[in-house]
């Protein structure tokens, strides 16, 4: 099975801790998820892995996005930057998203080389698309500087 995006299951909340995670990253919305929020991920159940963007960059850095990606049972924070060529218009054809990694941190000691992430994060980008199970642009291309 490849990335897929979906509307995360309550068993999985419950397995990954993810209600846990979203207000670890959110800790301004005083321990509480909002309102009708739902969480979702862009998942791939074969590997164990899946792939959440937490938030979107302050003014300074507004084409950033936090993110976590989780694979062989390590969360890694991700930051990402939508690079210059992506489409300024969801009208482009093709739509293209273009990335460069920020920063990619693991814990400490973890002995994984990073060429061995770098293409989990690749495959999870490319099915993320647009924007996940949320909105997606036909004819999305996505490519990647690192």
């Amino acid at each position: 099975m490849a990335f897929v995006n979906e509307f995360v299951s309550e068993q999985d909340i419950k397995t990954y801790g993810l209600d846990d995670l979203w207000l670890r990253w959110h800790p301004f919305h005083g321990g509480k998820l909002a309102p009708g929020y739902r969480h979702a991920w862009t998942v791939d159940r074969d590997r164990n892995a899946f792939f959440i963007p937490m938030s979107s960059g302050r003014e300074e850095t507004a084409n950033r996005r936090a993110c976590v990606l989780f694979w062989r049972g390590i969360e890694w924070q991700v930051a990402i930057d939508l690079a210059r060529g992506s489409s300024p218009s969801l009208n482009d054809v093709p739509f293209k998203k273009v990335w460069e990694l920020a920063r990619l941190q693991h814990p400490q000691g973890l002995q994984i080389p990073r060429d061995e992430i770098i293409p989990v994060l690749k495959d999870a980008l490319v099915a993320f698309g647009y924007n996940g199970v949320h909105k997606q642009v036909p004819d999305t291309v996505v490519e990647f500087r690192f």
